[in-house]
């Protein structure tokens, strides 16, 4: 009787979603990677949006959308804000997160160095997802219940190795070395992958959110428009729970300074550059891409096999609290990074931001909750490392600033700021 009771107040929680097809239909400059400017040629797979509605049973909601985008950007933010706004939705119960696949259009218009933004792609896209996003919220809702599942998989590799010979930079010759991109096995990084799913009365699955913490940058692939691995898993996921039109949202995990661990893919630079620049990761070929890709896959449908997930739910409460970039970095930088959380019952929470979070912020999180780290959220200004990694240096400490437009350095101290800041934000008054 008391498992019945219980069940029926999971119940609770309403839900809508819906999928949005954002493959341009010509070709288009892609976004991720400075240089010459890449425009693609093909379609790897599909680009889609993936959006839910989730309503407490105290009429708090939150809207959650996963984008096949490298960032979500100001345009796109800013307009939805807006229609979350005319449904009486505040900022911090809005989600907006990208995969940060760099196979698609480049919609962030502040990162010029990374890809040029198609401004007909964009004004089109902003159209068509505020029309999206609109109906969402008029759509009817079912009952549903939220279960969470987590499992370990260890496909991801940290990416900062500490390199102890020569090395030539943009800055010059470093005689001690320093940090290169490069496996790091030993360094830590967030190897859980997660799903929370919402299932009807009758036990049917309505939709689902997932996170895992990897740089989409593997696949071999460079002027194809594709979705790289989220867009993999999301297809077997619609496999295992036989609906080919499920919303899957994908939610990119502390991934700035992890990527896939690929040990067999081969550095196929000549000698003089590998004794120049240090080691790095190797290019992977398709069928490594696609091995690698099994790993997740595998891990996500043994979950579904296995039946292991645990209730959560039903109230919803969503906070925020934001800190001005200013206010950890010198120079001429704007924005704030706004750090937001979502709970779901007294088990879950998810905290994330827009930034590219790397792993040791992984500390972040209440003690009595399950925590799903989320990253990428709205408009990127670009890698947040701690003050060790800014210490040491690297792409992701320093490198990325002048590639993301960025005249600014690290303040001293800033680490302390925010580590306070989320405590504000997971403290029992903030509940």
């Amino acid at each position: 009787m008391r498992g019945r009771i219980g069940r029926m107040m999971a119940m609770q929680l309403h839900w809508t979603s819906s999928t949005l097809d954002i493959a341009p239909t010509r070709s288009i400059a892609l976004g991720g990677r400075s240089g010459s400017q890449r425009f693609s040629t093909g379609q790897h797979s599909s680009l889609e949006a993936n959006a839910s509605l989730l309503r407490g049973p105290d009429g708090a909601a939150v809207l959650v959308v996963g984008f096949d985008l490298l960032y979500v950007g100001s345009p796109l933010r800013e307009a939805l804000l807006r229609v979350a706004a005319r449904h009486g939705l505040e900022a911090s119960a809005v989600w907006l997160a990208a995969s940060h696949t760099h196979n698609a259009p480049m919609t962030d218009p502040s990162k010029p160095t990374l890809g040029l933004v198609d401004e007909e792609y964009l004004d089109a896209l902003v159209s068509r997802c505020v029309a999206w996003i609109d109906d969402l919220f008029m759509a009817t809702p079912v009952a549903v219940r939220a279960e969470h599942s987590r499992v370990a998989c260890p496909a991801n590799v940290n990416r900062r190795k500490t390199y102890r010979g020569p090395l030539w930079t943009r800055e010059g010759l470093r005689p001690l070395g320093g940090i290169v991109l490069a496996p790091s096995p030993q360094e830590f990084r967030d190897t859980a992958l997660d799903q929370v799913r919402f299932v009807d009365s009758a036990g049917r699955c309505r939709g689902l959110w997932w996170k895992y913490a990897c740089h989409p940058v593997a696949l071999p692939r460079p002027f194809d428009l594709s979705a790289e691995f989220p867009g993999k898993v999301r297809s077997a996921i619609r496999e295992a729970t036989a609906t080919p039109d499920l919303s899957v949202v994908f939610l990119q995990g502390f991934a700035g300074d992890v990527r896939p661990w690929i040990p067999e893919a081969i550095d196929r630079r000549p000698w003089w550059q590998r004794a120049r620049s240090g080691p790095t990761f190797g290019d992977a070929t398709e069928l490594q891409w696609q091995r690698w890709c099994d790993q997740l896959t595998s891990a996500v449908q043994g979950v579904w096999m296995r039946a292991g997930w645990a209730e959560v739910g039903p109230a919803l409460r969503c906070t925020s609290v934001p800190i001005e970039w200013s206010q950890m970095l010198e120079g001429e930088v704007s924005g704030s990074l706004h750090l937001q959380r979502l709970t779901i019952g007294d088990r879950l929470e998810l905290i994330g931001g827009n930034a590219e979070f790397c792993s040791p912020w992984l500390r972040w999180g209440s003690a009595s909750r399950t925590t799903i780290h989320v990253g990428y959220l709205g408009d990127v200004l670009g890698y947040l490392p701690d003050e060790r990694q800014a210490r040491e240096g690297g792409y992701e400490a320093t490198g990325f600033l002048r590639r993301f437009s960025l005249q600014a350095r690290w303040r001293p101290g800033y680490q302390v700021g925010l580590d306070e800041l989320v405590d504000r934000l997971t403290s029992p008054v903030a509940n």
